[in-house]
């Protein structure tokens, strides 16, 4: 197993251990502020919601998107607090 491959892993394993203990029906900013703590607890690297610039037809958009986590610098994970994915989200998540 390669690196992205091996922290991918421990991402999900922590994200399924907050969904266990906790349960559904929260917010995504709570779920989303569990596992960074749960994952920084383990050493590993997390930054919140950060801002991503986009230009589109010659307009500047500092704050176009948000990166709910970034994980050691390199894996991005997108939060969602649903019943089910709709196209919406898989769209969202691809952009």
């Amino acid at each position: 197993m390669d690196e992205i491959e091996a922290l991918v892993s421990r991402v999900l394993d922590t994200a399924m251990s907050v969904h266990i203990d906790v349960g559904p029906g929260l917010f995504e900013t709570v779920y989303e502020q569990l596992l960074a703590n749960r994952l920084a607890k383990q050493g590993i690297h997390v930054e919140r919601q950060l801002s991503v610039g986009a230009h589109i037809d010659g307009l500047d958009f500092p704050k176009a998107f948000a990166i709910d986590l970034l994980v050691d610098q390199r894996l991005l994970v997108e939060m969602k607090s649903i019943d089910r994915l709709a196209p919406v989200h898989v769209q969202q998540t691809l952009t």
